[in-house]
């Protein structure tokens, strides 16, 4: 037992887990396998280990592939760990092909016969009539062909299939006890493809008859020159070995590495290639930033010499997968952009699994956008076909590309998909095409997950993961959503695995688990006494996504209840954030993004010191690591802490410009946005407005309405308007019948800002028709509790753009009633009045004589509110504000707060500038107050807010 321990504790230091002896006493005890070489340890492994990599994790795995709209940054929540190889035709050509595997030169009459089977009856015949001369190279054959042989039958009738399959586990087991009885002669080729093959028939890794030919091969790795283990024996074991869970097949790929560092030199064609990629693929976690960027090195070199060229798409698909984990490097960036491009034009006639794989790569990272123009159109052709399909029996996975139209028909495709799902891959490829109007189709999807899930017995911890941690962004995007019974199975299931099983011993596990229990605790279900208390003696063994998943899980169950235990969590957060920041690279923007969005997450430390010495940090990231997603990961962060450095703000300005051909329009529309909504004028400002205008215009067909409106927003606040918009303008006009209705008038708000709003698009969104299509759309929206308020909001802004920026298209003012219950609303919830409001007020009082002058809290035309009202008349006498007669000057004093202002640099943001500038069109002298100048050390002065009002309203 001792000896045990001995060995394993080095590996879990190595593999990333905080094992103590006590633990791998648990481990051993509950679930050591008997095994002749190998340690066997029945633990699941659910954790991306770093192996001293320093590969940064990226927190924006969680993207709804079927739209742009998935990619929105608001959604942090991880669901997949890594890119999941493509398994299905990994390393099997063609059937004729294959058979010669091994032995393709044979002059072996036996082997030749194998090799022309087509049925399991005719193999036990030859296996039969040779039985005195076979050898275990005849067995290896008899297994290939076993394989081959059962690859057509799962596409035919089910019944076929059953007895093709009792046949081979009759005749599999005997075919591996005669190979592992005789493996003495056999080539490292022969024996991984018995492991391999026999495994995807079913044959358990853990089956004595593999785990004999594992250990000959183990004896191999440790004591084979390199040459003698071939690299496509190399791919096909990391391949049989990835998939397996358990902590003795970690131990095993590790032993690898060596064999793939030292085949670099011997990589010299596009099959050496490929082999060494699987190997790396399937090792990744344990892989080296040196080792990868070597592999860029050997992939531009071979791109140089020939050996790699645009006929092997899968192997640049494989390239692309690899290489993306270090995506991060400019010069693995941009080799990843240079083999895009060699598969562009060519997307529509991959391999599905190899296109999904190289989808989850372009979303991912958001760029280059040539790249994702040709995705969307393929999606747009994808969804028109299945909008058309009356077939029953389409995949349901056809939903990784296509959005559907919220419809009846819709409904039922949807429906069908689901009654059809063999596996939670299909199921979960569903999920982008669900609104909350479709609450039977919602229901009947988790429900059929969480059937799924635990039907299979043990569960699968990996899929109880990702299932959960999709639930958790699908509630989120949903609104008010929640599946009660899914949500109750899950946490019976989960609280087990925490309690009981393994799963409790895994620091990431633990928190990813824990953070669904953390979110629906508030639904009825109780909170284990066992879980809160480890999950806070676990802390010190949480890393930064650990805590980010927690942070989200915590601030759905605060939303609540003010749990004493939630607030000891949440302490205990902030307190391993600290650790954390003591030793995470500085430089990191990944890190960076990550830390701050898991104290966004927590909301009651948005005012804390620690939120502070987060952004303190900006300064010192290395901005060569920035991307496309990192970028907008930085700007929703900015966005939420109101956060504005000048240095960070120039440098995401730079690196669209340098990229703005692989940068999309919505990544640089979101970043214009920022700078109006930080009130910040960027370092290049007509270059970036430049480029930007000429992005919008080149992405409008994949650009969402909101993104057009804060474009609008932006550019207005730069007063920049280039040709090449006006001409994107017009193109909105004619596709005007296909947007829907939000976007419509966000786009029409943000073309009002511009002082260009085509006359065409002013008549449509004030029709009779258009009006009643946005009540359609209001019945049938993704969350009824946000989206009809939305809509309303930004027909009442456009509506009142419209009538004080372009008059002339002489559209009536018609949301005074809505304005009015707005104001009537707020005065209901009885809001106190703010501190500097009642000071203020009371000195202007003092000030003017009476409080009958000033009006509180006015309604202007066009429903503005202002906070306080002073009428003046010709000789700048006060006059009261009931006397409408006497009044020639109006002064509006705007209070401003904390969060009227940006961070880090003190700065009026956008919206208030704007605001004072449609004030003054209406005739308005503007005073804005801010409380920091207002309770500052030189006003405490008797009288010096008096006299200091007084200058502002009566200058000298």
């Amino acid at each position: 037992m001792t000896r045990l321990i001995v060995q394993l504790l080095p590996y879990s230091k190595i593999l990333g887990y905080n094992l103590t002896y006590n633990k791998c006493i648990y481990w051993i005890k509950n679930g050591l396998v008997g095994s002749n070489s190998l340690l066997s340890l029945n633990v699941q492994y659910c954790r991306q280990f770093s192996l001293n990599s320093g590969l940064p994790k990226d927190i924006s795995k969680n993207i709804h592939l079927s739209s742009t709209q998935g990619c929105e940054t608001d959604r942090d929540i991880p669901e997949e760990e890594v890119f999941s190889l493509t398994r299905t035709v990994e390393i099997e050509d063609h059937s004729e092909l294959f058979r010669n595997t091994l032995y393709p030169t044979s002059n072996d009459f036996i082997i030749n016969q194998l090799k022309e089977c087509h049925t399991v009856q005719e193999l036990m015949d030859i296996l039969i009539n040779n039985s005195s001369s076979l050898t275990s190279e005849h067995y290896c054959q008899s297994i290939l062909i076993l394989w081959d042989i059962t690859r057509p039958v799962k596409l035919e009738d089910e019944r076929r299939t059953k007895d093709v399959m009792s046949d081979i586990n009759t005749i599999l087991p005997r075919v591996l006890y005669c190979i592992s009885s005789k493996m003495d002669g056999l080539t490292p080729e022969a024996l991984v493809c018995s492991v391999l093959y026999s495994n995807r028939m079913g044959i358990s890794l853990r089956h004595p008859y593999i785990d004999a030919l594992l250990s000959k091969i183990s004896n191999l790795l440790m004591n084979e020159d390199v040459a003698e283990f071939p690299l496509s024996a190399l791919s096909r074991l990391t391949i049989a070995l990835v998939d397996n869970d358990e902590l003795w097949s970690k131990l095993f790929l590790i032993k690898t590495l060596p064999f793939i560092y030292k085949n670099f030199d011997r990589c010299t064609n596009s099959e050496d290639f490929r082999a060494l990629t699987i190997s790396m693929l399937s090792t990744t976690p344990y892989l080296t930033e040196n080792l990868l960027v070597e592999y860029g090195v050997l992939t531009e070199e071979l791109l140089r010499n020939g050996n790699l060229n645009s006929s092997h798409t899968s192997i640049l698909v494989k390239a692309i997968l690899l290489l993306n984990n270090i995506y991060y490097k400019p010069d693995a960036r941009f080799m990843i952009y240079k083999l895009l491009h060699m598969i562009s034009g060519n997307l529509d006639k991959l391999f599905f699994p190899h296109f999904m794989d190289l989808h989850k790569v372009v979303w991912k990272n958001l760029e280059p956008s040539y790249m994702i123009m040709e995705l969307e159109n393929i999606k747009k052709k994808q969804s028109l076909k299945l909008q058309l399909m009356n077939d029953g029996h389409f995949s349901p996975i056809y939903f990784y590309l296509v959005t559907l139209p919220m419809n009846a028909q819709s409904s039922l495709i949807l429906q069908r998909a689901i009654s059809e799902a063999e596996n939670l891959e299909s199921l979960l490829c569903i999920l982008s095409n669900l609104t909350t109007t479709q609450m039977e189709t919602c229901n009947m999807l988790w429900t059929k997950a969480a059937d799924l899930l635990i039907s299979k017995q043990p569960v699968d911890i990996k899929m109880l993961q990702r299932v959960c941690l999709r639930y958790m962004n699908f509630t989120a995007r949903m609104g008010s959503y929640h599946h009660k019974q899914f949500e109750s199975r899950m946490l019976s299931t989960i609280t087990t695995e925490l309690v009981e099983g393994t799963a409790g011993l895994r620091p990431h596990v633990f928190a990813m688990l824990a953070a669904f229990v953390l979110s629906s605790h508030h639904h009825g279900h109780g909170l284990s006494d066992d879980i809160m208390p480890r999950l806070l003696s676990m802390m010190n063994q949480f890393d930064i996504e650990c805590c980010l998943v927690l942070s989200r899980g915590l601030r759905h169950g605060m939303l609540h209840h003010k749990l004493q235990s939630y607030l000891q969590l949440d302490s205990a957060l902030n307190q391993r954030t600290r650790e954390l920041m003591k030793n995470m690279d500085i430089s990191s923007v990944t890190a960076f993004n990550m830390i701050l969005r898991s104290c966004i997450n927590r909301k009651a430390s948005l005012e804390s010191e620690l939120l502070c010495d987060i952004l303190k940090r900006l300064d010192q990231l290395d901005w060569s690591q920035l991307t496309s997603r990192s970028l907008r990961n930085l700007i929703y962060n900015l966005h939420v802490t109101n956060t504005l450095v000048s240095q960070a703000m120039d440098q995401m300005v730079e690196y669209c410009l340098q990229g703005r051909h692989y940068v999309t329009g919505d990544t640089v529309a979101k970043l214009a946005f920022l700078c109006y909504f930080l009130g910040y004028t960027p370092a290049h400002t007509n270059s970036f407005l430049a480029v930007t205008a000429d992005l919008i215009s080149r992405d409008r067909e994949v650009l969402n309405g909101l993104t057009l409106l804060q474009v609008g927003l932006a550019l207005s606040y730069f007063n920049y308007l280039p040709p090449s918009f006006t001409c994107f303008i017009f193109s909105v006009t004619i596709d005007r019948e296909v947007l829907n209705g939000l976007t419509l008038l966000q786009v029409g708000l943000a073309l009002s800002y511009f002082n260009y709003l085509p006359p065409s698009i002013t008549r449509f969104i004030f029709s009779v028709t258009f009006l009643e299509r946005l009540d359609d759309e209001i019945k049938n929206c993704f969350a009824k509790d946000k989206y009809p308020q939305r809509v309303r909001q930004a027909l009442m802004q456009l509506n009142r753009s419209v009538c004080l920026d372009h008059p002339e298209a002489d559209v009536p003012w018609f949301h005074s009633k809505f304005c009015e219950q707005q104001q009537a609303l707020g005065q209901s919830e009885g809001r106190p009045k703010s501190l500097l409001f009642t000071d203020v007020f009371s000195t202007l009082t003092s000030l003017v004589g009476s409080h009958n002058i000033l009006e509180p809290t006015a309604v202007t035309p066009y429903g503005y509110t202002v906070d306080v009202q002073l009428n003046l008349d010709a000789a700048l006498n006060p006059v009261p504000f009931k006397d409408s007669e006497n009044v020639v000057n109006k002064v509006a004093f705007l209070l401003y707060n904390a969060d009227s202002y940006t961070n880090c640099e003190h700065r009026l943001k956008g919206y208030h500038q704007m605001k004072q500038r449609h004030l003054e069109i209406l005739g308005y002298r503007v005073i804005g107050l801010s409380d920091s100048l207002w309770n500052s050390m030189f006003m405490t002065e008797p009288k010096a807010k008096q006299e200091y009002l007084q200058k502002l309203i009566w200058p000298s």
